[in-house]
């Protein structure tokens, strides 16, 4: 028997066993090519495909017209074709009507056209150009309100994405246009014709509405609005006793009356009811997470919060409370000082201060810390904060003298006991009183 088309001679120096695995081969490569069994387990191939118009290759048009892919082996579903490359566009035109401006240009004439692409800029820079829109069509209608003025470039797209040239560098411009006053009849224009505030002070002419232009008593209240009549609109003096009537509490806005509106030492004690006085305190609750983590065994200063920059006296009350891990060695710590890590900083948070009975924060009246409270077990019966309910409150006093280039914050100065301790979290509340 003759061997099979694609398949090779057995040679007859093989054993019993490598003849027949080369009989196996030589079947297995007959049934692949549709040389023997049923034709509908014969393998396919990319060329196959191609041939029966299935798939074609990546063929495509680069911007410079040369062919992308002529000897690809990548496949793409349908027909093969190559498109023309886009060419310049012709003709373009640019005509300004009212608010829109109206393009046109020579019809495209290539294979495969998909849009013309446009571009506008305020000015005729072509690196300011930026996309307006698209068209299947030879016009575009672009709508940039009155009086503006747009310069445009087109340029063709074909099926395959790939874009030709611009028709030019320069752009083509058009200015929107305005209706002049010619246009409009007398009487044409209606109130309900004109929007709300479009007509400004520099469309009304100097002296143009006089006492002829305003019915009687047609300005009520109800025409002007809040705060329309200013100082400059209410001539000196004109505003006297007898054009006010019972001036009492209800007739002064909160915050309307200032401080250099009330002569010196004019409200005494009795003229104020401290019955329900009160002071302005601010108030806040800062997570552990929000603080950071302590490590074991080693004292870091970690900030919790910046409490202000006014000079003056600040009364700060402050809660402690511990978390799931412990924290131990704890103390309150407030000051002016700079923060953060490294040596260029006042109080910092990479060294490892002690604590304790002598501790070693640097204090100073200006910079540095102001107040620092000591370990909690020399002040409170908590020495380790270890649960939630193990919490701390100090209230303490700081005087700041710095100017408002320094910020006063709040520190906890505290080591862990294990690695990434954490409190549950601190509160705090601030009084400032201002030095006299």
């Amino acid at each position: 028997m003759g061997k099979a088309r694609g398949t090779f001679v057995v040679p007859r120096a093989f054993d019993h066993e490598g003849k027949r695995f080369a009989s196996n081969v030589n079947e297995s490569i007959a049934q692949l090519k549709g040389e023997i069994g049923n034709p509908l387990d014969a393998a396919v191939t990319f060329r196959d495909l191609i041939d029966t118009g299935l798939v074609k290759r990546d063929i495509r048009i680069s911007g410079t017209g040369s062919v992308i892919g002529g000897d690809s082996t990548s496949v793409i579903i349908g027909d093969e074709e190559v498109l023309d490359t886009p060419p310049v566009p012709t003709g373009l035109s640019a005509t300004g009507a009212f608010q829109n401006i109206v393009l046109d240009w020579d019809n495209k004439n290539f294979v495969g056209f998909s849009h013309a692409e446009i571009w506008a800029a305020t000015s005729s820079n072509f690196a300011d150009r930026s996309f307006v829109g698209q068209t299947t069509a030879n016009v575009f209608n672009h709508q940039v309100g009155t009086n503006q003025t747009r310069y445009y470039w087109i340029r063709f797209v074909n099926t395959q994405g790939t874009p030709g040239p611009f028709n030019s560098t320069t752009g083509t411009s058009a200015t929107t246009a305005l209706i002049d006053t010619g246009d409009i009849n007398d009487g044409a224009v209606s109130s309900i014709k004109i929007l709300d505030g479009a007509i400004l002070n520099a469309k009304i002419g100097t002296a143009a509405v006089d006492t002829a232009k305003i019915a009687d008593a047609a300005i009520t209240t109800a025409k002007i609005a809040d705060a329309n009549i200013t100082n400059a609109k209410i001539a000196d003096a004109t505003i006297t006793n007898a054009k006010i009537n019972d001036l009492s509490a209800d007739k002064i806005n909160a915050g309307t009356i200032s401080a250099d509106r009330i002569g010196a030492n004019t409200i005494t004690a009795d003229k104020i009811n401290v019955t329900d006085l009160t002071l302005e305190f601010n108030a806040a609750t800062v997570s552990g997470a929000t603080i950071g983590s302590w490590q074991n065994n080693v004292m870091r200063l970690l900030k919790v919060a910046d409490i202000g920059t006014e000079p003056g006296v600040y009364h700060i009350m402050c809660r402690v409370f511990g978390g799931n891990g412990q924290v131990k060695t704890l103390s309150i710590v407030a000051g002016d000082g700079t923060y953060g890590t490294g040596t260029g900083y006042e109080l910092r948070n990479d060294f490892a201060y002690s604590d304790g009975p002598t501790p070693s924060i640097p204090t100073a009246n200006e910079g540095y810390a102001q107040y620092h409270s000591g370990q909690s077990q020399y002040w409170s019966a908590i020495d380790r904060f270890d649960s939630t309910n193990e919490m701390v409150q100090k209230d303490f006093i700081v005087r700041k003298v710095s100017s408002t280039s320094r910020t006063l914050k709040l520190f906890i100065l505290a080591q862990g006991d294990g690695n990434n301790r954490q409190l549950s979290n601190v509160q705090y509340g601030v009084y400032r009183f201002s030095e006299i």
